[in-house]
């Protein structure tokens, strides 16, 4: 068994809390079987306090795989703490939002308040 299958064994195994993951694009390939016609989700076990980052490490992946994601519909962030029961979308590197999604990342021409973290 891999290691990200026997998470995804572990968190199945165990219940609640765990963190529910869509897979899209070329990292559905992280799901046996997975085809491009349905959902592709996984389930993996909640760790308290964890980020983003540490979510995405978790599973083996690298920042450098990883295009626009979110958590819960909000573009996630590095340093973001993933909450029991979080619905995290991840798309990969060439999977980013049409406009370069801008309108939620904050660029100058619409909200600059926001803190925004470019990955």
């Amino acid at each position: 068994m891999t290691h990200l299958a026997q998470h995804m064994h572990e968190a199945t195994a165990q219940g609640p809390p765990r963190i529910e993951i869509h897979l899209y694009g070329e990292l559905r390939s992280l799901v046996p079987g997975s085809r491009p016609d349905e959902d592709t989700v996984m389930w993996v076990a909640h760790v308290m306090n964890e980020t983003f980052e540490q979510l995405t490490s978790r599973m083996g992946l690298t920042p450098e795989q990883l295009g626009d994601c979110f958590i819960d519909g909000t573009l996630a962030k590095k340093s973001d703490i993933v909450p029991s029961g979080a619905r995290v979308a991840l798309f990969p590197y060439n999977m980013v939002l049409l406009c370069g999604g801008q309108h939620l990342k904050g660029h100058g021409y619409t909200r600059g308040e926001l803190d925004v973290d470019y990955y």
